[in-house]
């Protein structure tokens, strides 16, 4: 039976290249909406600058219509007529950047435009069939920037992927008669699943990943906004202010998932803390060794504090309405320091109190133990990582 060492595990094999073409996507797809919805539009309208400007009629309006899953969008349709050295053209293009909206805002645009009026259009002089009518710069325009957060999000994925994943695994523990003691007590087998917590040395992994938790932000924050700010378009073309009103307390969200998954995300970089135990399953009344291994600027911590917490949680149902409550029943405190020594590595014994609970898991009930850690880190998202293990009943 091969065993290895904290400080000996690595990083799943396959988990780098999935975090790579997963963010690969996200920058592809950025680059290719960010080229078509903003750069394109933006070369055309500021080239559109020097293109002459011609009398031209309306000859024909229509709205048409757009359908998809998500509903129906319409768009106005404005046929028009020009003459360029005794030749007529006909174009229907009215922005370099066509959207849709509701019908009310493309009927309010067509309203402008109506059959037989004489207004004035922008023709290419090296190619005259090339027309526009509204050739200035909108806040339309505006939209193509949101897909930057693809590629900003895209690349940062990528970027971490390549130089920071796996890096906590990376370099060997601290030398020294206490290191090869915990190294010691926390073999694991390569044989034994690491979700199987069961009796023996076992280095815990957390309840919820770091990359988990910004990605589960981060699609909360697109899947939000991406709703909202539909309607957010809609209220910028009415121009109706209790529409506005009923919007803000959803923008207010939006904003605030943006502002969590940026939190996660910088917590990306916070020092990485790994937590093994000399047995994964404690009974009640027995004595567990509890040793940390912290990888990163460790300078960048004020306080780091071990515990090991006992939680409650239980369901009920109240009307028809149902109802989650939460309670740490129990808190041992296995190290408190601001020394970055001891934040680096330290180890702890902890006896279960035997008048406390084993963990249980029933229908409205739960008994929870973790081993908790948190690093106070100074105008930086702070570390708090929590790594479930398991407390069985007292031995007869």
């Amino acid at each position: 039976m091969n065993a290895k060492p904290i400080s000996e595990s690595k990083a799943s094999g396959c988990g780098r290249p999935l975090l790579i073409v997963f963010g690969s996507i996200f920058f592809l797809a950025g680059t290719v909406a960010f080229w078509f919805t903003f750069i394109v539009p933006l070369r055309q309208t500021l080239a559109a600058r020097s293109w002459a400007e011609t009398p031209c009629t309306v000859v024909a309006v229509e709205i048409e219509s757009h359908r998809s899953d998500d509903g129906t969008t319409y768009s106005p349709k404005i046929t028009y007529e020009y003459t360029v050295a005794g030749e007529t053209y006909r174009s229907d293009r009215r922005r370099f950047l066509e959207v849709s909206s509701s019908r009310s805002w493309a009927q309010g645009v067509l309203d402008e435009f109506p059959v037989g009026s004489q207004t004035v259009c922008y023709y290419d002089p090296e190619e005259p069939s090339d027309a526009v009518l509204q050739r200035d710069f909108s806040w339309s325009n505006l939209f193509g920037l949101f897909t930057l957060l693809f590629i900003i999000v895209g690349g940062a994925i990528i970027w971490y992927g390549l130089f920071r994943y796996g890096q906590q695994n990376a370099r060997p523990i601290s030398s020294g008669a206490s290191a090869s003691l915990a190294a010691a007590r926390l073999r694991r087998s390569a044989a034994v699943a690491q979700d199987d917590l069961g009796d023996g040395p076992r280095k815990l992994r957390p309840a919820v990943s770091r990359r988990g938790r910004f990605l589960l932000m981060l699609v909360a924050a697109f899947f939000w906004n991406g709703i909202v700010s539909i309607f957010v378009w809609i209220a910028v073309q009415e121009g109706e202010w209790w529409l506005w009103l009923f919007l803000t307390p959803f923008i207010l969200v939006g904003l605030g998932l943006i502002a969590a998954a940026l939190h996660q995300f910088l917590n990306l970089w916070n020092p990485v803390v790994e937590i093994g135990v000399s047995n994964a399953a404690v009974p009640l009344g027995g004595q567990v060794d509890v040793a940390w291994q912290t990888e990163g600027n460790v300078a960048r911590i004020r306080r780091f504090v071990v515990s090991i917490v006992g939680t409650e949680k239980a369901t009920y149902t109240r009307g028809t309405s149902t109802y989650t409550d939460t309670e740490d029943f129990l808190t041992i405190e296995v190290a408190n320091t601001e020394d970055p020594e001891q934040m680096r590595f330290g180890t702890g014994t902890v006896t279960i109190p035997t008048d406390t609970m084993h963990s249980f898991q029933a229908n409205h009930n739960e008994i929870l133990w973790t081993i908790r850690v948190k690093g106070d880190i100074p105008k930086w998202p702070d570390i708090d990582e929590k790594f479930p293990f398991r407390v069985r009943p007292r031995k007869r």
